[in-house]
């Protein structure tokens, strides 16, 4: 592509040339050179998209270099020169809580979801936010308006499932977690987080089981092995005094969340409010965008406790699975605009398949599911492990 340029090539070409140029010495690791070759663009750039995709390529390098103040100046060019657009400010407040600045972090995400109240990340990211900070009931909040927006998203859902482990609410983590490998079934960090789960509740069996699915997906593999050690010694009655983590149970872990990387040379104009959704293109393997979420309906309740800013105790086993049998999830991905409220005649501690549990119901399980995971091309061999979950005091 050098040669490109020196054949003196119409100055639309150049500049998109440069601008590969800059791209891909990013892509080699060649850092300084790729923030020569963008920054060489910032004074001919003929459009503020243009200008946009070039700031928001150097702040990404400033992130790789990890010169953080840099990546946030970077990506504050792009929100002035994109006011009215929640991308930027995503990136922003993505950067912020990656570095543990959680009140910027939230004060660019808040602003984020004011712009575009129908983009599922930015909620989401919020929702990460407020968990960082210990905030659940926000936290829950924010996370109820991403499944709304995009209901098929396995990091929500996984991120669902360490707010309710986090409230002691297990029926609930368990069921959350179901519902992320329903939809990805190749996430670590999901079957990692059911066998914290099922390690917190003594199910050694269904912890192992699930601790070897995340070792074979790219958990990792010393503490995988270290944990699986433990358990099986534990099994078989025998001592564990020295060994790792014998004193104290692994807690949840977050999904990955890659980073928004906003494109403005080659977006499309949004549709209008209520016009219907852009066919599908084929090929493209991403899941079409739900339409936005529906709130009508009664609020969702949450526990008395959540007032006082302490988990929720429900009497007894915290969140533990009813003795009426095994439970191994096969729903289908929850439809847009769950939340709109319960459908005729159902009662509390019911749901229709694919709903959300309020924090601190004290019914059965979200939704229906029953029956071995498939992932499309049949089973993939290992659903949810089974068993009944009996809570050992407080996690």
């Amino acid at each position: 592509m050098q040669a490109v340029l020196s054949f003196d090539p119409p100055f639309n070409m150049a500049l998109e040339a440069r601008i590969r140029l800059g791209i891909i010495a990013k892509q080699r690791g060649e850092l300084d050179v790729a923030i020569d070759r963008l920054k060489s663009v910032l004074s001919i750039a003929q459009t503020n998209d243009m200008l946009s995709d070039v700031w928001t390529q150097i702040g990404h390098v400033y992130e790789m270099k990890a010169e953080v103040a840099l990546a946030q100046n970077s990506y504050m060019k792009v929100v002035d020169l994109n006011p009215n657009n929640a991308k930027p400010l995503q990136q922003l407040g993505w950067l912020c809580l990656k570095h543990n600045q959680h009140v910027e972090a939230i004060k660019f995400l808040k602003k984020a979801v004011s712009i575009d109240m129908q983009d599922g990340k930015g909620w989401y990211l919020l929702g990460r936010c407020y968990m960082a900070v210990r905030e659940f009931e926000e936290a829950y909040d924010a996370y109820k308006h991403a499944v709304n927006s995009d209901p098929s998203n396995p990091n929500v859902w996984c991120s669902l499932g360490v707010l309710f482990y986090q409230l002691n609410q297990h029926l609930d983590a368990l069921d959350a977690y179901s519902r992320a490998i329903n939809i990805n079934p190749n996430i670590c960090e999901v079957w990692y987080n059911v066998g914290t789960l099922y390690d917190a509740c003594n199910q050694t069996n269904d912890a192992q089981d699930a601790y070897q699915k995340a070792a074979e997906l790219g958990a990792d593999a010393q503490f995988i092995r270290e944990r699986l050690d433990l358990l099986r010694a534990r099994e078989a009655n025998q001592p564990t005094t020295g060994m790792p983590g014998a004193n104290a149970s692994p807690g949840p872990s977050e999904p990955p969340t890659t980073s928004p990387m906003p494109s403005f040379t080659s977006k499309s104009a949004p549709p209008p409010v209520n016009a219907p959704p852009p066919p599908s293109q084929g090929g493209s393997g991403n899941l079409q965008q739900p339409p936005g979420p529906s709130m009508g309906g009664p609020p969702m309740s949450l526990p008395h406790s959540m007032g006082q800013g302490g988990p929720s105790q429900q009497g007894g086993n915290p969140g533990s699975i009813s003795s009426s049998g095994p439970y191994n999830p096969n729903g289908q991905p929850p439809p847009p605009g769950m939340m709109g409220g319960m459908p005729p005649g159902m009662s509390l501690g019911q749901g229709p398949p694919g709903s959300m549990r309020p924090m601190g119901h004290r019914g059965g399980p979200m939704g229906s599911l029953s029956g071995p995971i498939s992932g499309g091309s049949g089973n993939i061999g290992m659903g949810v492990p089974r068993g009944m979950m009996e809570p050992q005091g407080k996690m």
